[in-house]
């Protein structure tokens, strides 16, 4: 975190991307888990 005061914007960039890939992999395994727990749920092929 001190890259965020230092102004380090490669680094800054990069640790968001990772952030957001994260959170975009942790949504998908959620979604993909939500089908097999409930069975009301489906998704149309």
């Amino acid at each position: 975190l001190d890259s965020i005061h230092m102004v380090d914007r490669p680094v800054v960039v990069a640790y968001l991307i990772l952030i957001t890939l994260m959170f975009v992999f942790i949504n998908f395994v959620v979604d993909v888990m939500y089908a097999f727990l409930d069975p009301r749920i489906r998704y149309q092929k």
